[in-house]
């Protein structure tokens, strides 16, 4: 790997349309949440963890639907901010109105 072709990813990462820095930042702000509420290291780590793997499979779902790779740093940004026991109440909420 050259240096050319570094600062290509690095330009790449910084440009807001990477899974990479979607999940990233998925991380980063979940752990700061839950450091700021004063959870512990583990809760921490366990939390960004789940983030991170939730931005993971939002990606997808994201490219299914169409939606722009633009906003992958977005989405990882509202994941990690909400968090994923707030995700997963809008999520049984939205599937339990759709059988209900």
């Amino acid at each position: 790997m050259d240096i050319s072709s570094a600062i290509v990813v690095v330009k790449d990462f910084f440009k807001g349309d990477s899974l990479l820095a979607g999940i990233m930042i998925s991380v980063v702000i979940s752990a700061l949440r839950v450091i700021a509420k004063g959870g512990g290291k583990l809760e921490a780590l366990i939390e960004a963890t789940l983030c991170g793997c939730l931005t993971f499979v939002s990606y997808s779902l994201m490219n299914h639907l169409g939606v722009s790779e633009g906003l992958t740093v977005t989405v990882g940004g509202v994941i990690g901010f909400m968090g994923v026991k707030k995700i997963r109440f809008f999520v049984d909420k939205a599937i339990n109105s759709k059988v209900s």
